[in-house]
């Protein structure tokens, strides 16, 4: 009797387990105990004295969270605000900027620096490596930093005024100059998804390109029927990753609290309820997310 070999799709289903062993390992291993230690929090009245004690309250931590502690629910809402505004503008940007830089020109390796440049500048790292050559030099990229996010150089104040004078609303007007506020955040968040487009874009077969000019279609139309459907598992990935990241920045409302709770009133289980109330959130945005734009995306194999 022949033996049946694997089929492609099983090869490949191994192979994906293979390489996502080492981190489905790793995540275990680093996460395991602190994700049970946190449920534990969330679940109790964590007494800190010499070490820290656990008394079960069941539900109260959550019940507090969501209708006792109002600042949890502001700074939610703040958070989902800037989310819904900040994803969209950051993938547009980002996509066209990647199809800008696919172009073959001179210097278009400089250019893909400096678009780069600014999510160095801002990373951790960066600013962990400037501390350990004295606070001077933090202090000036601080100071740097800060002054490109909130100087008149980027703000809108002109556009907002005449814009006003033309008879726009005060809602349509900061719709409307909100991004001019943003550009160093936008251009900040922006880098990882403009290299994830540029992968993606230059992963689109060239016949397909020769084929579309052959049949005699034009710019605008192999965009629309070949570019941006063949990029949209990019799209996908850069969705997920934009939305994660706005809900983890460091300047998120809801993480700061969290912060706060936790290190500076040692109010460990409403904070860790909190936690996981934000985490299940994140959770059903995603998968919704991921749900509707999985169904609109085509995998070229």
């Amino acid at each position: 009797m022949k033996r049946k070999g694997l089929t492609l799709q099983r090869k490949r289903s191994m192979w994906a387990y293979i390489f996502l062993s080492p981190w489905l390992l790793g995540v275990i291993a680093v996460f395991a105990f602190p994700m049970i230690l946190s449920i534990s929090f969330a679940f109790s009245n964590v007494t800190v004295d010499n070490g820290y004690s656990l008394s079960f309250v069941g539900f109260e931590n959550f019940r507090t969270a969501l209708f006792v502690d109002q600042n949890f629910l502001q700074h939610f809402a703040a958070t989902m605000g800037d989310m819904l505004y900040n994803v969209p503008i950051i993938l547009v940007y980002s996509f066209l900027v990647a199809v800008l830089l696919k172009e073959n020109f001179k210097g278009v390796t400089v250019f893909k620096f400096i678009f780069f440049l600014p999510v160095i500048l801002s990373s951790d790292l960066f600013t962990s490596l400037l501390n350990n050559f004295g606070s001077t030099s933090s202090s000036s990229l601080d100071a740097v930093m800060s002054g490109a996010g909130s100087t008149g150089m980027l703000e809108s104040l002109n556009l907002s005024k005449y814009l006003t004078d033309l008879g726009l609303g005060k809602e349509l007007v900061e719709l409307l100059t909100g991004p001019v506020d943003k550009v160093y955040e936008i251009v900040t968040c922006s880098g990882i998804q403009i290299f994830i487009f540029l992968a993606g874009i230059n992963s689109v077969p060239p016949t397909l390109y020769e084929a579309a000019h052959v049949e005699g279609a034009n710019g605008w139309e192999k965009f629309w029927k070949i570019t941006f459907p063949m990029v949209m598992p990019m799209i996908l990935v850069n969705v997920v990753y934009s939305i994660v990241d706005t809900f983890m920045s460091k300047t998120n409302l809801v993480m700061e609290y969290v912060y706060e709770l936790s290190f500076k009133n040692f109010n460990f289980g409403l904070s860790s309820a909190i936690c996981w109330i934000y985490f299940v959130v994140i959770a059903v945005i995603l998968a919704i997310v991921f749900g509707i734009i999985s169904k609109r995306t085509f995998y070229y194999t």
